[in-house]
């Protein structure tokens, strides 16, 4: 049986746990920067002057300020699901 020397698992463990560590940091940047997108799209559809719905087998699934006006609603829950 080989020995290892001294000291090589210690330092591949360090090694392993600052590429775990790296990539975390990395994950938690990625989902950061997909709520802030996920964000800007969402204010850029409710803020939208046009009216947007959402459909899905021709059931409602999304409605913005606008296409609540347009369609003659008080509110988005008025629409979304009909």
């Amino acid at each position: 049986m080989a020995r290892v020397p001294s000291g090589q698992p210690f330092n591949h463990r360090r090694k392993l746990n600052h590429e775990f560590e790296e990539q975390t940091f990395l994950l938690r940047q990625a989902q950061e920067a997909l709520r802030q997108s996920e964000e800007r799209y969402r204010q850029l559809l409710e803020l939208s002057l046009d009216a947007i719905w959402v459909h899905h087998d021709g059931i409602i699934t999304f409605v913005n300020r606008a296409g609540v006006e347009l369609l003659g609603a008080k509110k988005a829950e008025d629409v979304v699901g009909r």
